[in-house]
């Protein structure tokens, strides 16, 4: 008798619910009282099956999936996940994203094209270098202690290229790694392989000219030697064509920050980040 009831709930249940989606042909379901639009549905009907190659899920699973997920949020928020901070941070990093892609995406796209003469200037004036380094390492926010031991080791390095070779006092630096054996040498790089501070000072010295002051990069202090300076002759286009469009999404993008942070109201306490 109970299963002969439970069967005919089930029934008028389902009956309930097919007689109030035939009142609206417009909604496929309903959540807790939130309306699932025919077309929202199809929006993100479309969007699933898109990843699938093979085996395509079918409406009604995709349906399953929306009203799980919908039920999931709102079960969410009925436990006040959406005020927690850590939560509210990720959900600005969406945000964040999100505006980013809408307001920039078409700018991005206007840049894509970068033809080979571009390609090419652009190595022209940011060719790539081999250089050779000697190198003490120091962290990036490192203790006072810390820093001026360091600048005490590699003056005392730079006072021996009076009387040794670039290569004999890389060769005698405990601290110098892995390219102690190769005289400090790092091979060709470009300029978004090296460390900018790196790749500035390089690009003031001429073919076997040594820095004159060590030089501060994200790991560590270097004294520079500049070995060569690659052809643009027959340089790989397609890597330096992303190269420059990568420059160019930089600045795309820096200048609408830019641009927020000159009509926002911003304030910054100088004393508490001092380093």
């Amino acid at each position: 008798m109970l299963k002969l009831l439970a069967v005919s709930l089930v029934a008028y249940l389902g009956c309930a619910l097919g007689a109030q989606a035939a009142t609206d042909p417009n909604t496929v379901a309903e959540v807790n009282g939130k309306r699932i639009s025919k077309e929202d549905f199809d929006r993100r009907y479309k969007e699933n099956i898109q990843f699938f190659k093979y085996g395509a899920p079918t409406k009604e699973n995709v349906l399953n999936d929306i009203i799980n997920f919908e039920l999931a949020v709102q079960e969410a928020k009925t436990m006040n996940l959406d005020k927690d901070p850590a939560i509210q941070e990720r959900m600005n990093t969406v945000l964040y994203q999100a505006l980013v892609e809408k307001q920039l995406a078409g700018q991005f796209k206007n840049v894509i094209d970068v033809s080979e003469k571009e390609a090419k200037d652009y190595c022209k004036s940011n060719p790539a270098v081999r250089i050779s380094h000697i190198y003490v390492p120091l962290a990036p926010a490192a203790l006072k202690a810390s820093e001026e031991e360091a600048q005490k080791k590699i003056k005392e390095l730079q006072a021996k290229l009076g009387t040794m070779s670039f290569e004999k006092v890389v060769a005698a630096n405990p601290e110098q790694g892995a390219s102690a054996t190769s005289g400090g040498d790092t091979g060709y790089a470009t300029k978004v392989q090296l460390d900018p501070a790196i790749y500035a000072e390089a690009r003031k010295l001429s073919v076997n000219e040594v820095s004159k002051k060590p030089v501060r990069s994200q790991i560590g202090l270097h004294i520079v030697k500049l070995t060569g300076v690659k052809d643009c002759g027959s340089i790989n286009i397609p890597e330096w064509q992303r190269m420059v469009f990568d420059e160019k999404r930089t600045k795309i993008f820096q200048d609408y920050l830019s641009s927020l942070r000159k009509r926002g109201k911003v304030s910054v306490n100088e004393a508490l980040i001092k380093e």
